[in-house]
Formats: structure tokens, sequence, C-alpha cells
């Protein structure tokens, strides 16, 4: 798909929306300090500067299409983009999600987030396949959610939760060990455990270390389980303002121990950290949910909101999302919750 007309820009008012150029990083973090009261708000040993590159240069799609609200010389509105290659029905194609949208207090009240969302969807039409949305829970955000082309997953992702300090059973035989980064083994593993899957993000080595193992992104543990040379499963574990996640987890299929010595692991690193509170995105129907419940995850109340949207792609190709036992796996490590 074509990438968007360098230089394009649109003006409203005494504003200008356009898209990200090079000198705005200042201007940008300014923005979100602002916004955000701290921004960002996980624990992480670079400078927030440092955050921001890390996550806008997360693929080089991306950096095309991070849009921004110019006055006066100040950038006073923004809406990241995170491009993201997604396993769809067998194939691959580019998912676009929101990151990061902020207006400036002293700028609100103009519509600049809805004329921000208007400027870029012909764009993303052109460069991306289909939209990954409902991350965001702030009512601004919720207010724009009106178009009719999206579609809910009808096998929503739910938010599960473990309450308690330690696992319900031992991991058994399996040495869960600790590791920096993940190596090239992941791709056999990722071919296993997606056939399993109808939507999922493509998980690779390249694109799980920037996720995972750069410390720009924040602090993140990978737990995985290998046999005779052979990669089974890995979990990633993170603590977020003393909360728990399961930010990422995948096993080869049908390896229910595999999967149960990682859960219970992870539960056992958590309650070693002080930490009781721990949550696992999955879908409703998902083949980890029976192991998440036996080891004492419930579902927490609420949901994940979270939906579809074609872009360039057409809707009827994608319709096989809605079917409820499509099997979902995103999880929050798949987004910017963490």
């Amino acid at each position: 798909m074509a990438p968007a007309a360098a230089g394009s820009e649109a003006t409203v008012d005494a504003y200008t929306v356009r898209f990200y150029r090079d000198g705005d990083e200042a201007g940008l973090l300014r923005l979100l300090e602002t916004v955000f009261d701290g921004w960002p708000h996980i624990e992480i040993p670079v400078a927030p500067i440092e955050h921001l590159r890390w996550k806008m240069r997360g693929d080089p799609l991306a950096m095309q299409y991070h849009i921004v609200v110019g006055a006066d010389g100040e950038i006073v509105g923004a809406r990241l983009t995170t491009a993201q290659r997604v396993l769809a029905g067998g194939r691959e194609l580019w998912l676009r999600q929101g990151m990061d949208s902020a207006v400036h207090p002293d700028h609100r009240g103009h519509n600049l987030m809805g004329e921000m969302q208007a400027f870029e969807l012909e764009a993303f039409r052109r460069a991306f396949d289909l939209q990954l949305l409902g991350q965001s829970q702030h009512p601004a955000m919720v207010r724009l959610r009106t178009d009719k082309a999206r579609h809910l997953f009808v096998n929503r992702v739910e938010v599960m939760r473990h309450a308690g300090a330690r696992s319900a059973q031992a991991p058994g035989r399996w040495n869960v060990r600790q590791v920096a980064r993940f190596d090239a083994r992941v791709d056999a593993l990722w071919r296993e455990a997606s056939t399993a899957f109808a939507f999922a993000i493509v998980r690779r080595p390249d694109y799980l270390n920037w996720r995972y193992a750069d410390k720009r992104a924040g602090e993140f543990v990978i737990h995985q389980v290998d046999e005779d040379g052979r990669l089974l499963g890995y979990a990633v574990l993170c603590a977020r303002r003393n909360r728990a996640y399961i930010a990422d987890l995948l096993v080869a299929p049908g390896r229910d121990d595999v999967l149960n010595a990682l859960i219970c692991d992870a539960l056992e690193h958590f309650a070693a950290a002080g930490v009781r509170s721990v949550d696992c995105w999955t879908a409703k129907r998902h083949p980890y949910r029976a192991a998440l419940e036996a080891q004492g995850f419930a579902r927490k109340s609420g949901l994940r909101t979270l939906a579809w949207r074609p872009l360039g792609t057409a809707e009827h190709e994608l319709l096989f999302l809605d079917a409820p036992d499509a099997i979902i796996h995103v999880m929050a490590g798949d987004t910017d919750r963490v």
C-alpha cells in the first residue's frame, strides 16, 4: 500500500493538523508530560525522551503516521501510531494500533481529537489493512467510537486476575529459565502455535526483542521452557504500579504441561516479589483459558472492549473475525497497556 503524501497537512481555524516531522520530538514530549502528568507512567532506566524514541520507532512504517497538531509554534495535540504485522485468517496483514493520544488542556473544546481522526483515516486506508481499537477507556476516546465500521470481537478478550500469592500446583518436571532476549527458535514456536489463532500479532524475534528486551520499553522478564534445543513456550512478565501482568504467553500446541509450568512459575515469581494481584488477558474461548482457571485465575469484572475496523482490506474479507469461535490471541503486551 502506498504511504501518505509527504508534507500532507490540514488547517482547521488556528490549528495545523499534520504528520510528525523531524524536530517535533521535544514539543511532543512536553505535550505528553503535561497531559499525562509525569508521562510515562512506568518505571524506566532511561530518560523519558528515550522511551518516546523507542515507542515511535517500533517499525519504520509507523514513523510516517504519527499525527500532531500545531498552534503558534507548539505541538498541542498528537495521536501516535504503532504498526504491527498481524496473522488474520492465515494471512499476514498490516495492523494499525493507536498509542498515546493527547490534546493540551488549553486547547480542548475545539474537537482536535476528532480532526486528527478524520485527517488520518484516508492515509491509514492506504497504509494498513485493519485497525485494532478500544484499548483506551478515557471518556474522550470512548466518545470517538461511533463509526459503524467498528466490529466488536464476539469472542471477547477478558482480563483474568489471580488474587492469591501462589499457584495451585507445582511446576512439575520442567525447568523454567530466565533469558535476556529471544533467539531465532521463537520463529518455529510461532509457526506451530499460531495455527490455533484466527487473529494474533505476529511474534518474531526482532519484534519481541524490541517490545520486551529493550530497556527503553520498561522492565520485562522473559521466562522460557526448552528441551533438546527446541523452544516449547515462553512467558513475559512485568509489574506496573503494584499490579503484575503476564504480558505475553505462547506455548506449542498440545503442551499443557509446559503451559502449566509457565503459569505456575509466573505466580511464584510475583509472589517472591511481594505482588499478589496478577492479570492475564485471554479471550473467552482460548486454548490457554482452562489452564489459567485451574491455577486460580478468574474473570475480572469489566471487559476489554477490543474491536477491529477494516482499512485497506475489504470488510467482507475479515468478517470471519466476527465468528464466536474465532480464537483471538491478544495479550496486554500486544497493546500499549503495559
